[in-house]
């Protein structure tokens, strides 16, 4: 053993060099993110997303359906309790992703029928392999004479009259919003993708992919151009607060990670709800940062920052500024999708003078509210709250007492037995607010 080895001991050392080496620049491929980082960690993330949803891919089945347990599309729970109107819900039927008006007993009064080819078409963006299949629309706004702007697949943002014909389509990486405002314009949330190192953002890299996800705020007019788009991690800097970025998941002294805010809603302050805020003044905006469990308040004019708190939410979506001066937030409780392990998703309502919880209402294991995407809230002028459970394929009215809380109307959106179409938006209407239903199209 002893000669074989003094035989070959050159071939030793130069496998032991070469281990070493590979070992090194392993090593510096993970630390400093050279070739070929990016292009592991992209297949990485394929293989992944192919793992998890490879019944989707291969058309076998939507990503959008999800398991249940519940039966009955419609629960009347305590009919007198309820706040009569329509509902403008957003999700997946079908077959496809869609938009639709229900009324109370469940049934469509009205459905915007509308062409993804003909949106990728008016927008200039490439058309999508997998069509509206693959398609969510996530963020939707409803005018009274039934045009609709639409925030579709995270490439376009297109507004359609009731009877799908296309008003613009416009290129933008549009996602979860859309706010109208009072002059026809909407509110939208776009995003930018950062490849490099910036001197005006100190600390923040790309993430293991190789670059980093950078939300914008969109004002879009009622024709489709953008009229302003400003980076919400510009926002932060510029309002002294960029350390906020510092908070995400997986940041050590710099934020180096793929999605570092996931900005998820914008609110515009009306004129009609400002009296109730002291502190803050018509137009002032109302932004959800999911991924550091905090909201904040803009100046509608400086687009700085004057008002924010951080939790007790996690994972939240669409905050809400109330008649009553307070702000409802749908808390998910993010811990992925094996259920509540921090607790069931709730709604809350929040002191914006002491961000103390005043009102909540949250899932039990006799009636269970848990998703861990989206979410919507909405309080009724009956003081009722609607709020959407995305997942679960369900929106739920809440009447508020002094003793107790009760769901008194159920809808759920049951493809076949045993499966839901995730929703994503879920807004209740007056019948006297909307003067197209029931009108016929040309």
């Amino acid at each position: 053993m002893l000669s074989w080895l003094r035989r070959h001991i050159d071939l030793l050392v130069f496998a032991t060099s070469l281990l070493v080496l590979v070992f090194g620049y392993g090593v510096a491929v993970g630390k400093f993110r050279v070739f070929p980082h990016d292009q592991i960690n992209a297949a990485v993330d394929a293989a992944q997303d192919w793992w998890e949803n490879w019944r989707h891919f291969a058309r076998l089945e939507s990503k959008w359906l999800q398991p249940t347990h519940r039966t009955e599309r419609i629960a009347w729970r305590d009919p007198a309790r309820t706040h009569d109107g329509y509902t403008f819900v957003t999700g997946f039927l079908d077959g496809a992703a869609g938009a639709y008006l229900i009324d109370m007993e469940g049934n469509i009064v009205h459905r915007w029928p509308f062409s993804m080819d003909r949106m990728w078409e008016l927008s200039g963006m490439p058309a999508e392999e997998l069509g509206s299949v693959d398609l969510s629309i996530h963020g939707a706004v409803l005018y009274p004479d039934g045009d609709v702007v639409l925030s579709v697949g995270g490439g376009a943002l297109s507004r359609v009259d009731r009877c799908g014909n296309f008003v613009y389509a416009t290129a933008l990486e549009s996602h979860h919003a859309v706010d109208l405002l009072p002059d026809g314009s909407v509110l939208t949330l776009g995003r930018w993708t950062e490849t490099k190192e910036r001197d005006d953002r100190p600390l923040v890299v790309p993430g293991p992919s190789g670059y980093y996800l950078d939300d914008t705020l969109a004002h879009v007019s009622a024709d489709g151009e953008i009229l302003d788009e400003r980076s919400l991690i510009d926002i932060l800097f510029a309002s002294d607060m960029g350390g906020m970025l510092f908070l995400g998941n997986g940041s050590s002294y710099q934020s180096a990670v793929r999605d570092p805010l996931h900005v998820n809603d914008a609110e515009y302050l009306t004129a009609e709800l400002a009296p109730a805020f002291p502190m803050f003044e018509t137009g002032d905006i109302l932004v959800s940062l999911r991924n550091i469990a905090t909201i904040v308040v803009l100046d509608g004019d400086t687009k700085t920052i004057k008002w924010f708190t951080t939790g007790p939410f996690f994972g939240q979506h669409d905050p809400d500024f109330t008649p009553d001066g307070t702000i409802l937030v749908y808390d998910n409780r993010i811990t992925g999708d094996d259920g509540p392990q921090l607790g069931y998703s709730r709604v809350l309502e929040i002191d914006v003078a002491t961000h103390e919880i005043v009102w909540e209402y949250v899932g039990t294991d006799e009636d269970p509210m848990y998703s861990s995407l989206g979410g919507r809230t909405q309080i009724l002028p009956n003081g009722n709250v609607l709020a959407l459970e995305p997942q679960g394929g369900r929106i739920i009215e809440i009447a508020r007492g002094e003793d107790d809380d009760s769901v008194v109307w159920e809808f759920v959106n049951i493809q076949e037995e045993g499966q839901v179409g995730m929703l994503f938006d879920g807004i209740r209407f007056a019948p006297d607010e909307l003067d197209f239903v029931g009108q016929p199209c040309p």
